[in-house]
């Protein structure tokens, strides 16, 4: 991507070549800021929203209130233009940054003059369903950047296993409890009153099953969440632009 000292009228999308070899010109995306001096830049910031199905460039500049959209798996490059906030006078200051919340649906935005924050969110591929869904007030802006709670996210996918796991044992165990109800319904002209009272309630076994998983892990939960943050890895998230 370049940005032209054109007063905020185009960006442009390259193409990168082999090692060596000059990039292709794809498109040049009419983006339109407004308030731009000629001869300067005027996009400020930007932060790709990428995933199975998205790969979509957003665009902020300080010189009016809108972001710019560009669906970049489009054939023609489609764009939209979302503002950010009514105000009648640009939020950007001399700055505005620009952050995607790495695998989710949301953009944050900051307004640097009123001490803002805006919160885009792009529930799909379309980029048209883009909306502002919050606005934050008094948040010194600053640059953003995302940063993954690996923590957290090893204990969520710990717990899922053990549910995993945990459920396919009940399911045999149900398997099981439905051959013995089979093979007693059989054998019931066999069974006498008093052993009849005697039986188990299927039902009642079952209930008592998923209490004693659901028990077992909220104990689990609780003992991987009461752990140390451990980072073997080093593993760092730097946000939607490869920060190194």
């Amino acid at each position: 991507m370049l940005l032209p000292n054109d007063g905020g009228s185009h960006v442009r999308i390259l193409k990168s070549g082999k090692n060596g070899d000059a990039s292709n010109t794809v498109h040049d995306v009419p983006v339109g800021f407004e308030g731009g001096l000629p001869g300067k830049t005027v996009v400020s910031d930007f932060a790709f929203v990428k995933d199975e199905s998205r790969n979509i460039l957003v665009l902020a500049a300080s010189s009016d209130n809108n972001v710019v959209l560009i669906d970049l798996l489009s054939s023609d490059y489609a764009m939209t233009k979302l503002q950010l906030t009514t105000a009648s006078e640009s939020t950007g200051g001399s700055r505005r940054n620009v952050e995607w919340a790495v695998g989710s649906n949301y953009v944050w935005v900051d307004g640097q003059s009123t001490n803002e924050q805006y919160i885009i969110e792009v529930p799909s591929n379309d980029i048209n369903e883009a909306r502002v869904v919050r606005q934050l007030t008094d948040v010194t802006s600053g640059q953003m950047m995302y940063v993954e709670n690996y923590e957290r996210t090893r204990i969520m996918n710990e717990v899922k296993s053990m549910m995993m796991a945990e459920t396919e044992k009940f399911m045999v165990s149900d398997s099981s409890a439905d051959t013995t109800v089979k093979d007693t319904t059989v054998k019931e002209a066999k069974v006498t009153p008093e052993s009849d009272d005697d039986d188990a309630d299927p039902l009642a076994v079952a209930a008592l099953v998923i209490a004693s998983c659901g028990l077992l892990l909220g104990i689990a939960l609780a003992v991987l969440a009461a752990r140390k943050p451990e980072n073997k890895s080093g593993n760092r998230t730097l946000g939607s632009k490869d920060m190194n």
